[in-house]
């Protein structure tokens, strides 16, 4: 669908609508992000419940993280990890693998988002779980990784599909650098967590080179970001405070939000998100020389990386 649409005039495009053969009489009405989109069936759940949004995953997460007003940033972290910056009513055209998409439309403008994600996020933790069997569950490797120390100097690319954005790189595959005789399934799951960590802090730094703005603060969402080790070391590599939702499903919120705003819940639309200030906030521990130092490691890691799928034989 998002082929067909354009981003431009709000309208199904008539070129991309005849390259693939599509008449437009099939396809959905373009409708605001709020609005009168039917009901459920009552046999469902015993009444007629409205349903009154209509929003995209991370459109819903910006939304249910208070991320309503132009450049704001905030990283859904879920078994992928996606970072949406709100660029209000500009549509900021990446010259990297961003996408520029709209955010919503709830009023007479149409609000718009820079997005770009890490395929394979908080599916490492899960790896950890269901492959490695270093851990029961993904919420024990925040324990685990506690008891690593600070010893150890081992970096973890979470590369089982390739570097996406920023890198752009589909070849490259998961690489785990450093390891000695010291290594313990401790120092791996710590860095599997920084990893995480590392990759979204590249989607940070990318962002704000496209859309020209310095961010001074992170708001976290999504089932990953309950890994307080994770927060806090995102927090030390970005060097500015995260702040994580109260509730980290943050697209359930959103879009809960966006339909009590069209059925007149709240008689100040402003005021939802006084009840919702309860946040976990992390700050920087290190120093700027020692996040300098790591950004630096970590970007020689991923050279590294690029040189073994460069020497890889190819298959025959």
């Amino acid at each position: 669908m998002t082929m067909l649409y354009n981003i431009k005039d709000n309208c199904w495009d008539s070129k991309m609508l005849e390259l693939f053969g599509i008449p437009e009489n099939i396809l959905p009405e373009i409708r605001p992000s709020i609005g009168d989109f039917g009901k459920v069936k009552p046999e469902l759940f015993n009444v007629e419940i409205p349903v009154c949004s209509m929003l995209g995953d991370q459109q819903a997460a910006m939304f249910g993280q208070n991320c309503t007003g132009p450049h704001e940033i905030s990283i859904n972290y879920g078994t992928g990890c996606f970072a949406s910056v709100n660029t209000g009513k500009t549509r900021v055209k990446s010259e990297t693998m961003f996408n520029s998409l709209v955010a919503w439309k709830m009023d007479k403008n149409r609000r718009f988002l820079l997005n770009g994600g890490v395929l394979f996020g908080g599916a490492a933790i899960q790896w950890l779980c269901d492959k490695l069997h270093i851990i029961d569950a993904p919420e024990d490797s925040e324990d685990l990784a506690k008891t690593a120390g600070s010893g150890g100097d081992i970096l973890f690319i979470p590369a089982f599909f390739g570097l996406g954005a920023p890198y752009g790189d589909s070849d490259i595959r998961g690489t785990i650098l450093g390891i000695d005789a010291g290594c313990t399934l401790a120092h791996l799951a710590r860095a599997a967590l920084e990893g995480i960590a590392y990759r979204c802090a590249a989607l940070f730094f990318a962002m704000e080179q496209e859309t020209g703005n310095s961010y001074d603060c992170l708001k976290a969402s999504g089932s990953a970001s309950e890994n307080s080790f994770m927060m806090q070391f995102q927090a030390d590599i970005l060097g500015i405070p995260v702040i994580r939702s109260q509730i980290t499903q943050a697209s359930a919120l959103g879009v809960a939000l966006a339909a009590g705003k069209y059925c007149g819940v709240w008689e100040n639309f402003d005021k939802i998100y006084d009840n919702l200030k309860a946040t976990t906030n992390f700050y920087p521990r290190i120093s700027a020389k020692r996040r300098v130092a790591l950004l630096e490691r970590w970007r020689r890691a991923v050279e590294a990386a690029k040189l073994y799928k460069a020497s890889s034989v190819d298959k025959e």
